[in-house]
């Protein structure tokens, strides 16, 4: 029987740029953080050691050998012991609300069948831009899953993707059960070389400066809700902050 709490996997390579903003961000949601290295030749490995030694939580494999994303993420799931996986990528930031879906995740039951939660995420790419239409929830990978005995991470074209194998319960088949959570509590950052934007950051801290996204593509966001993203220097790496902002007579619920 595995504890309570939840263990998040990252995959990484390359990820030099976002990798310690990431894991930072997510050390107070996560009871353990995985990370498993497959041939990075940046200085993500060198992060990851440093995190490692920092934080308790934090544990890193180094695999060069790994070809495959699912691979990757299949010796992280062996190495992990809690009841809750979290799939994750090292180019995601918790928001400053994360806490609120560590609270849902674990209360919810997995008596009856296994379950999977899967989320909407803000896109950052680039020069801050903002995707204007979001993936449809249906569309979005799953991201945590209640952990059984028979699942394991396997290729999905591709991708990657969680798999259980099915188990026979009182002769029906136990399936999981989805849960769509309409909110999203990180963001996406999506940099790549070359990074073809300049931006006055020093200029702009000092300034509190701050983006607002009026939320005109309500599929995302919930009645016109206002975001702020917040930037700061952190390891040469854009750390973005979220906060979100309610206008008065508004409600963002989560479902």
């Amino acid at each position: 029987m595995r504890e309570q709490g939840i263990s998040a996997l990252f995959a990484s390579q390359n990820s030099e740029k976002t990798i310690v903003a990431c894991i930072t961000s997510f050390l107070e949601f996560a009871d353990e953080i995985i990370i498993v290295d497959n041939g990075s030749t940046d200085n993500t490995i060198i992060l990851c050691q440093e995190l490692a030694q920092k934080y308790k939580k934090v544990k890193f494999y180094n695999h060069p050998e790994i070809v495959h994303l699912y691979e990757n993420r299949q010796i992280a799931l062996e190495h992990s012991k809690f009841k809750w996986i979290f799939r994750a990528d090292t180019d995601y930031v918790a928001c400053d609300n994360i806490m609120e879906l560590r609270e849902r995740i674990l209360k919810t039951s997995t008596k009856n069948s296994p379950i999977i939660f899967q989320l909407k995420q803000i896109n950052l790419i680039h020069d801050i831009h903002h995707t204007k239409y979001e993936i449809p929830v249906g569309g979005l990978m799953p991201r945590f899953y209640s952990f059984a005995k028979k699942m394991q991470f396997q290729r999905l074209g591709r991708w990657e993707g969680m798999r259980y194998f099915k188990d026979v319960v009182k002769l029906r088949i136990n399936r999981p059960v989805m849960i769509e959570v309409k909110k999203p509590y990180w963001f996406h950052c999506q940099f790549k070389e070359p990074m073809d934007y300049k931006i006055d950051l020093e200029d702009n801290i000092d300034n509190g400066w701050e983006i607002h996204i009026k939320c005109d593509f309500n599929q995302c966001y919930e009645r016109g809700t206002y975001f702020a993203c917040y930037i700061e220097m952190f390891r040469d790496c854009f750390y973005y902050k979220y906060r979100e902002k309610k206008e008065e007579g508004t409600n963002c619920t989560q479902e």
